[in-house]
């Protein structure tokens, strides 16, 4: 098992795969970050303005449209938060990670590669030689998985290092400071979120020997797009049926968005946690841990049965 990481780390840092995933996560780091910071400046604050202007006449009108300041995840800002957002001042790091790569755009980036790591051998041919000559198959899908949990965790540590850099280049400063605990909890829960999405992703493509599924599935699963409809259609059924109300809470989306809150309030129990008191960090231990758990069940016990040919 330690040979074929090693050789597989080998192939993933002498090959373009990885490069080309660093290079898009860079790139959509840096650009969030960059929207963020126009939205402090004064002509982001003039076009504010006018459209004010246009939704108060739309309104006198009797126009129902109105206008919603947004973080590039699409989380809706407060009066307190814009105020502070155009003093350049952002809640915590964590929440920063939170507002410019966590939901949507880091799922998607690590479970395309993850599709294209699960996919790579049998494409090849490379997984027949491998698995010819063992007596157990268990190993070469135990080191898939370790594989791309660790490529989770390296892309999110690269992704935080570069928001860190791109705030302060722009000028941001932070109001509030996680303890270390926070931090590294919230650093941990993000980690476990984004490789439950990736075995799912991974798992998809093993058991269909398709890469193209798998790359579909991260579009429509980590992206975060299926599940923003199923919030969608749920909204409209919640005053007849309250029940889905609860249900959708225990969606990984509705639990990513608790934790793209940030650091300062992972072991806060908040208003829209799925049991009353939970902690945040108990939702996403116990939705993206089942997750994860599910997955590496299936995968062991169920793949290394089906035909590698």
């Amino acid at each position: 098992m330690l040979n074929l990481l090693k050789s597989d780390l080998y192939r993933l840092v002498h090959g373009k795969m990885l490069w080309v995933g660093l290079a898009a996560l860079l790139a959509v780091v840096v650009g969030a970050a960059g929207l963020i910071w126009f939205a402090t400046t004064p002509l982001f604050a003039e076009m504010v303005n006018e459209q004010a202007a246009n939704s108060q006449a739309a309104a006198n009108a009797g126009s129902t449209w109105n206008m919603q300041l947004t973080t590039p995840n699409n989380a809706d800002l407060d009066a307190a938060e814009v105020e502070a957002l155009n003093e350049k001042v952002i809640n915590s790091r964590t929440y920063s990670y939170g507002s410019t790569f966590m939901v949507g755009f880091l799922g998607l980036i690590v479970s395309v590669l993850a599709a294209l790591i699960a996919a790579s051998d049998f494409d090849s041919g490379f997984a027949k030689s491998v698995l010819a000559g063992r007596r157990s198959r268990l190993p070469y899908f135990g080191e898939k998985l370790l594989l791309i949990a660790l490529v989770c965790g390296a892309f999110l540590l690269v992704a935080m290092v570069a928001s860190d850099a791109a705030y302060l280049l722009l000028g941001f400063s932070y109001e509030h400071a996680e303890t270390v605990g926070e931090f590294w909890a919230w650093t941990g829960l993000a980690w476990l979120e984004m490789t439950a999405y990736a075995y799912v992703v991974a798992l998809v493509v093993w058991v269909a020997r398709s890469k193209a599924a798998g790359i579909v599935f991260a579009a429509l699963i980590p992206s975060g797009f299926l599940e923003s409809m199923l919030l969608a259609a749920a909204v409209g059924l919640a005053p007849a049926f309250p029940v889905i109300n609860e249900a959708v809470k225990w969606l990984p989306l509705s639990t990513q968005q608790l934790l793209s809150a940030g650091g300062t309030q992972v072991f806060a129990a908040g208003d829209a946690a799925a049991v009353a008191g939970l902690p945040v960090a108990g939702q996403v231990l116990i939705v993206f841990g089942v997750l994860v758990a599910v997955c590496v069940g299936l995968a062991l016990a169920a793949c290394p049965r089906k035909d590698v040919a």
